[in-house]
């Protein structure tokens, strides 16, 4: 899924802050009319996002286009950045294109990017003067390029497909990834069998759904295990195991290395 949009287009952010540690948010739901962007830096909180839903944390960012009502709960004590912006230079066309440009949950390749994004932008927390507004501006846009299959590590195995169904069934694995997975479930959604979506999933992106949950769940791990002091047990659930032995098995034998020896070698 090409999205032309971010090469042409700067966003401009009209408001950001920056939340620490909150119990909850002072909305359950609600509607902004400009886009919008949830960077979750720790914690988790769910969503629902027209008929996605999911479950948000670092290393994944979801982005709410004008006029569509934004479900959210914290799941655990959660510090992320709320960004409000626009796109100066269009006229209101970029609000109905939604289909060319990335919307809802993104899971973001490059962690450390992110991270070093997020950092400037705590720097910038609470200064609104011009510079400070450009470099807001830049760093939301790098940010918005992340989230584009330009940058999507799976950009070659994972081509983009003919078939509406499959791209949507590739967004729907995404949206579930961290979650216990029942690939039953899933392929209900679309009137398929589970044997059925694995076939028609693997022909399309060479891979079976299972093996790309977990390339997508190992990604979050590392970032975890680089970015916070969570326990094995707490990372597993957020990621979608039902214990920290047995994403020890999983993450061993993908990375080849065990999880404590991985955050010791990578921790900053």
């Amino acid at each position: 899924m090409d999205h032309p949009a971010l090469w042409s287009h700067t966003p401009t952010v009209i408001s950001y802050n920056y939340w620490q540690n909150i119990d909850r948010f002072q909305l359950s739901v609600d509607t902004y009319a400009n886009w919008v962007m949830f960077i979750p830096e720790s914690g988790r909180f769910s969503f629902q996002l027209e008929s996605q839903e999911g479950e948000s944390s670092f290393g994944s960012i979801v982005i709410c286009p004008p006029h569509i009502a934004f479900h959210r709960e914290t799941l655990e004590k959660l510090t992320f950045h709320f960004i409000l912006f626009h796109f100066a230079e269009t006229n209101t066309n970029i609000h109905t294109t939604t289909e060319s440009y990335p919307h809802g949950q993104v899971i973001i390749g490059d962690p450390d990017r992110l991270k070093s994004n997020l950092r400037m932008l705590r720097k910038l927390s609470g200064h609104s003067n011009q510079q400070a507004q450009l470099w807001k501006n830049t760093i939301i846009h790098d940010i918005l390029l992340l989230a584009s299959d330009q940058f999507n590590p799976f950009q070659e195995s994972m081509p983009s497909a003919e078939d509406p169904m499959l791209e949507a069934i590739l967004e729907r694995l995404q949206t579930l990834a961290y979650t216990p997975f029942n690939i039953n479930r899933v392929a209900a959604e679309f009137g398929l069998s589970a044997v059925q979506l694995t076939r028609k999933f693997k022909q399309t992106f060479s891979v079976n759904p299972s093996e790309y949950i977990t390339s997508l769940r190992i990604n979050r791990i590392k970032s975890l295990l680089m970015e916070s002091d969570y326990t094995l047990q707490e990372i597993a659930v957020q990621c979608g195991y039902d214990n920290g032995y047995y994403l020890s098995r999983i993450f061993s034998s993908r990375v080849g290395v065990s999880p404590s020896d991985y955050r010791k070698n990578n921790k900053v």
